[in-house]
């Protein structure tokens, strides 16, 4: 669609919109700062006249947090002033701290999904183990029983900052 008949379908009409596109324009030339902190522009200039203009409705999601819970090697949640792990308490996945710092790459979270539910799994089934010895609830996801030898350490993991 061309610009004027942007224009008229968003109801703004032709000069409102033409003034916008010139100070977008003079944005992405860097005569002014963008008020909104962008720092690239592509395919400009934008003209009124261009036969370019794509219109499509878009709706906001959450796709994806970044930090969250600090939690040991054995998926325990850490209190936040303490440091020390609640009882019976886990995390795994975008729940947890995870190791990407501010950023993270797609697809890359389902590792930690994957690891610390097994660790978190366990984790809980040896927390169990206290109570009912010797119950297919005290197993390991690789069918060992659950004990203090086949888990990691204490140490915790602490949330990496990201790599600029």
């Amino acid at each position: 669609m061309t610009g004027h008949e942007l224009a008229n379908d968003i109801g703004c009409g032709k000069d409102k919109l033409k003034k916008v596109l010139e100070n977008y324009n003079d944005t992405a030339a860097g005569k002014r700062k963008d008020p909104y902190g962008k720092k690239y522009f592509h395919n400009l200039p934008l003209d009124i006249n261009d036969n370019n203009f794509h219109v499509a409705l878009v709706t906001q999601v959450l796709h994806f947090t970044v930090g969250g819970a600090e939690i040991t090697d054995r998926a325990q949640v850490l209190h936040a002033r303490s440091k020390e792990p609640f009882d019976g308490l886990y995390a795994c996945g975008e729940l947890a701290g995870g190791v990407h710092g501010a950023n993270r790459l797609g697809g890359s979270s389902l590792l930690g999904c994957v690891v610390y539910r097994r660790v978190r799994t366990c984790s809980w089934r040896l927390g169990i183990a206290m109570f009912v010895p010797e119950s297919p609830q005290t197993r390991c996801l690789n069918g060992e029983q659950a004990s203090p030898h086949n888990l990691i350490s204490h140490r915790p993991i602490q949330p990496r900052p990201f790599c600029r």
